[in-house]
């Protein structure tokens, strides 16, 4: 499709460069949290705060922490949507969050929720 894109002249959009890192605390935190919340319900809150101006594209689960993998074109942006979730699910308290602004190795900002 993306020959017949080039042929015709169809611009296709930029590939989203900015990138949010979400290390959830998966040891430290209630076990009522862990009982009562999880990741799959979360991403889906996260898709859903994104709407057009991201995705959530996978986590990846390690000994002591979960991340998730957000990517879109204005990092800042997508922070600003995503924070009543962070602030309200209780799966994200302590998380640590990752502002990627541009591809990888460009400058990054870190906060705790």
């Amino acid at each position: 499709m993306a020959f017949i894109d080039k042929i015709f002249g169809k611009q296709q959009a930029p590939p989203p460069e900015h990138a949010i890192f979400i290390y959830l605390n998966t040891v430290d935190l209630d076990e009522s949290i862990y009982r009562s919340c999880d990741t799959v319900t979360l991403d889906g809150l996260l898709t859903k705060a994104l709407g057009a101006h991201g995705i959530v594209e996978g986590t990846e689960t390690r000994a002591t922490e979960t991340v998730l993998f957000l990517y879109g074109t204005d990092s800042e942006k997508m922070l600003s949507l995503i924070n009543p979730v962070l602030n309200s699910y209780p799966l994200c308290k302590g998380a640590k969050v990752i502002l990627r602004a541009g591809p990888s190795g460009s400058p990054e900002r870190t906060i705790t929720v």
